[in-house]
């Protein structure tokens, strides 16, 4: 995303012969890990410009893809959805008014693990000391002490600073 947005901005500030920064944050983003939060994100995804006031049904917004579902020919490929999903009860969900919130906003007042902290935690549940003592662990429980220390509330990056692992392996678990 960051190329696509660089390259984009500086094309923009090329042709409206300006200079600066397009956006005003940094790109956002979350995994989607099951079919019920891939339903709530395109249902959250449809209805922003009814949400906007921009029109009254998602089906009335020509820039959305909401209508691709209900062609034979299209651009999206609907085949997932519909495996999860029937197409009545695709359009029951879409009427349904609901405020969720799809990309979690960082809350300030949540409380963070310090690193002191998370070692505590880290010889809580592993009984190990340091780091090569934890790359020593069995990979079952490797994987399910890393599980603890994701539920503990540290973060994956803090878990790999302490532990040695690698921050994808963790973000798999």
């Amino acid at each position: 995303m960051k190329r696509i947005t660089t390259r984009f901005v500086y094309w923009y500030n090329i042709k409206y012969q300006r200079s600066g920064h397009l956006f005003q944050d940094r790109y956002k983003s979350e995994p989607v890990e099951d079919d019920a939060y891939f339903l709530t994100v395109i249902r959250y995804i449809h209805q922003n410009p009814v949400n906007a006031e921009i029109c009254k049904n998602p089906k009335n917004y020509s820039f959305s893809s909401y209508n691709e579902y209900f062609k034979t020919t299209t651009f999206v490929d609907c085949n997932y959805v519909f495996a999860i999903i029937k197409k009545d009860d695709f359009i029951k969900l879409h009427k349904q008014k609901v405020s969720e919130q799809c990309l979690e906003i960082e809350d300030k007042s949540k409380v963070r693990v310090t690193d002191e902290q998370a070692q505590k935690i880290i010889e809580k549940y592993s009984k190990c000391k340091n780091a090569t003592e934890f790359q020593a662990l069995d990979i079952k429980l490797r994987n399910k002490c890393l599980k603890k220390f994701k539920e503990s509330g540290l973060s994956i990056r803090q878990i790999s600073r302490l532990t040695g692992v690698s921050y994808y392996l963790i973000q798999k678990i």
